[in-house]
């Protein structure tokens, strides 16, 4: 069916472990395949892209399409280890390569150790993936795009990084005052986004990041696997879109 060659972004026994718990436990998990069928093949190939690259020919930022018809994005960083010393990170769609198991030669191809399953799948660009949140968690934040015309630049080809305040975020009625000033909601929408891709993986200890309101930073500290943006704690991470990725936030920045 498949002639190949291919790279293959291969999750660890470790990574597909922390799958099953996400998935409700190993029951759950095979239930839900069972049920779906699909569901698995799909996953299994949206780790595999046609062509072999080894991983210095990773660059930040490339694009490919799986073989699953969905998009993998590699973002390139560089971080630290706990002695401060600089490290380059390479991600796929925010899964960590695992340096010292890349590059593997395998039939047809190449394979790259990642540290996690790259679930869920991506839907679409950032403002579908935040429509399309199986809780509905981001309606007033895509109330505010949608009404002011962000919307727009976030169904683009441009990258970003978007902290998406849940609705839990806004104080009750913030959402209608701030629409009745539209340049207050526009500003308060745009400190929420910063250019470029940045998965958690990426992220220093601390950092501050550029915002699209001009002369606003966002701080980042990241310790013990839990991070924060400016005051806000962010509640789920690396949410994968096709322009780049979400990060949920509990409160406004």
């Amino acid at each position: 069916m498949f002639s190949g060659p291919y790279t293959i972004f291969a999750p660890t026994d470790k990574a597909f472990r922390a799958l099953l718990v996400q998935l409700g436990g190993p029951d759950r998990a095979e239930q839900k395949f069972s049920q779906n069928p699909r569901l698995l093949s799909g996953l299994l190939l949206h780790h595999v892209i046609p062509g072999a690259f080894k991983i210095d020919t990773l660059q930040d930022e490339m694009t490919g399409v799986s073989l699953a018809g969905t998009q993998l994005r590699v973002n390139t960083y560089t971080t630290q280890d706990a002695e401060w010393n600089d490290v380059k990170v390479v991600t796929i769609n925010g899964a960590r390569v695992v340096r010292e198991q890349s590059d593997i030669e395998v039939y047809q191809g190449v394979a790259h150790a990642v540290d996690r399953v790259m679930f869920p799948l991506p839907v679409g660009d950032i403002f579908q993936t935040l429509q399309a949140d199986k809780d509905n968690r981001f309606s007033k934040f895509v109330r505010i795009l949608d009404e002011t015309g962000l919307s727009q630049m976030l169904t683009g080809s441009k990258t970003y990084t978007v902290f998406a305040p849940t609705d839990e975020a806004f104080p009750e009625g913030e959402v209608d005052r701030l629409l009745g000033q539209r340049g207050a909601a526009r500003t308060l929408a745009l400190r929420h986004i910063s250019p470029g891709t940045l998965y958690s993986a990426g992220m220093l200890y601390y950092q501050l990041r550029d915002t699209m309101t001009s002369g606003k930073q966002i701080s980042l500290f990241k310790e013990a696997g839990r991070v924060k943006a400016n005051n806000a704690q962010v509640v789920t991470r690396n949410i994968p879109a096709t322009n780049g990725v979400i990060h949920a936030v509990n409160s406004l920045l």
